[in-house]
Order: C-alpha cells, then structure tokens, then sequence
C-alpha cells in the first residue's frame, strides 16, 4: 500500500465522524435549546383537569394532607425512630435514586390498600386496579375524600414518573411524597388495627 492509498483510506474513514463534530460545533446553540426545551416539557405532567411541575403538584398534595390533618407540617424523616423499617427503607433508596421512593412508597401503598380490601372481602372484581381499590374503599368507608383525593394524585405523579413523562425528581419531592404516604399508610393501619379490635 502506498502513501497516497493509505491516506485516501484514512480520510475516508474520518470523513463521516469529522464532519459530524463540525455540524454539532457549528449547530451547538440550536442543540443546546432543543434540548432545553425537551428537558421543560418532560419537567411539566399532565394531570386531568391541566399541566403541572412534579415539585408543585407534590407541594400542593402535600399542602392538602397538612389543611387535612394528616400530616405534621414539620415532618422530618431524619428524626423519625429507626425502629420503622419501611421509612428506613425508603431513606436507604433515596441516598441512590429519589426517583425509586416514590416507586417504592406508592408500591407500599398498593399493597396496604389490597391487604385492607382482602379483610374486608371485596369482591377481586372491584380490586383489580389501584383506582378500583380506591374507589372499592371509599364506598366502604374505609377511606374518607380527602384521603381519596391525595391518593389519585399520588397515584398519578407516580404514574407519570413510571412512565417516564417526569423527569428525575429532586430528594426533597421524594420525602414530601413519601411523607404524604407514610402518613396514609399509617391511618390505614391504624383503620385496620381498630377493625381487629372490634373483631
């Protein structure tokens, strides 16, 4: 192979590659605002009834379970007794992925809901889904409207964060939402606990 055939070869192979650096030089503002912009829309959920910021919806929730008396204002989870494994557990998954509490806490929710519903024997008909089992224990009393009210919003921000129509969120929006939950969680074991008595 000879000099000039070894550089035809070369610069043939470098052709694509460098002209693609130059285009992207070239083209780095209109990158940089496309990309932006796609970043400000994935940062906005839907919700029915309008548009919000993850950060907001989850003040907002968190401001009706405050209004509601289902939460301290000032809950601080670094305070709380270690003895509560799930609170510990949560606090574990948001030191790596804030997003996974969310996950995490709605699954514990889930799973409260559907233990409730089965001592209360509801038919599997009405349980199927998260919505049914909300809907299911509100008709019996189980859970008033205003924890139905928080529930549907948590269940739609976490929908939206698992479908990936969220962005990352920050810590802090994770332990307003887990606070949220937690505090849910806790009346309805407390609804269970009194149910047992009464047995």
């Amino acid at each position: 192979m000879d000099t000039l055939t070894f550089i035809s070869q070369i610069t043939s192979h470098v052709a694509w590659p460098l002209a693609v650096i130059v285009i992207a030089i070239i083209l780095r503002q209109q990158i940089s605002n496309a990309i932006q912009a796609l970043a400000d829309r994935l940062e906005n959920v839907k919700f029915p009834g309008g548009e919000a910021n993850f950060r907001n919806k989850i003040q907002e929730v968190k401001q009706a379970a405050q209004d509601a008396d289902f939460i301290e204002p000032a809950m601080n989870y670094q305070k709380r007794k270690h003895s509560d494994e799930r609170v510990e557990r949560w606090l574990r998954l948001a030191e790596t992925s804030p997003d996974a509490v969310v996950l995490e806490a709605w699954r514990d929710l889930e799973v409260s809901l559907r233990d409730t519903a089965k001592r209360l024997d509801l038919p599997i008909r009405d349980v199927r889904t998260p919505l049914g089992l909300i809907t299911s224990l509100s008709k019996k009393e189980i859970l008033d409207p205003s924890a139905v009210a928080m529930l549907e919003n948590l269940r739609g921000l976490r929908n939206e964060l698992a479908h990936g129509k969220a962005r990352r969120i920050s810590l802090s929006d994770a332990l307003d939402y887990a606070s949220v939950a937690e505090n849910i969680l806790s009346r309805l074991e407390q609804k269970q606990d009194s149910s047992n008595n009464k047995s």
